[in-house]
């Protein structure tokens, strides 16, 4: 999802895909995205076990990260802008340069991990809690006798009658197949 997003950015600011600097920030932006989504989740399964009612948990989770997933977002959004429009600050001479050298470097992994938390971000808090309610949906309709009704369970997976017409007697007691094996417990027969 927030792999669109960098394509988009990267289309957007005529900047080329680099292996290395473009790559290293879809990695970073897949290890916030996917932090994003384990807590989500994990808020979700906490208020599963408090909240009656699965959708209103999903709800509620959704209320709950708002806040700390924009926040996230934006704060990283805002801390890489001025690599994103070249922005060099030189500390010792006490000077601004805009497309300096130096940030062309660092301009594709800015460009990457920006433009895909501004895709990737809303679409968590959308996508994340519509693939958990579809989840809660598919378990109602197994649980109620939809389309995907579960199985029963035979204890018996083996019906004895088989068992009889293949000529194998009961294989709980030792007179069976296996008669001439000593039970546990009873000392071997010496010969």
């Amino acid at each position: 999802m927030s792999t669109i997003g960098v394509m988009i950015g990267l289309l957007v600011t005529g900047k080329p895909f680099g292996i290395v600097m473009s790559g290293i920030g879809v990695i970073a932006l897949a290890g916030i995205v996917v932090n994003n989504n384990i807590v989500l989740i994990d808020t979700f399964d906490r208020l599963k076990k408090t909240v009656s009612d699965p959708m209103e948990a999903i709800l509620r989770t959704g209320a709950q990260r708002l806040r700390p997933v924009f926040l996230t977002a934006t704060v990283t959004i805002l801390a890489l802008t001025p690599m994103v429009f070249g922005f060099n600050v030189d500390l010792i001479s006490r000077e601004v340069a805009i497309g300096a050298p130096s940030t062309a470097l660092w301009q594709q992994l800015a460009i990457a991990v920006v433009s895909g938390l501004v895709f990737a971000a809303p679409f968590t808090l959308i996508v994340t809690p519509c693939l958990l309610a579809l989840g809660v949906q598919v378990s109602n309709l197994r649980m109620f006798g939809g389309k995907g009704k579960r199985a029963k369970v035979d204890p018996d997976p083996v019906p004895s009658g088989v068992l009889a017409a293949a000529g194998v007697g009961d294989l709980t007691t030792p007179s069976g197949p296996a008669g001439d094996i000593a039970p546990a417990g009873d000392a071997a027969p010496a010969e």
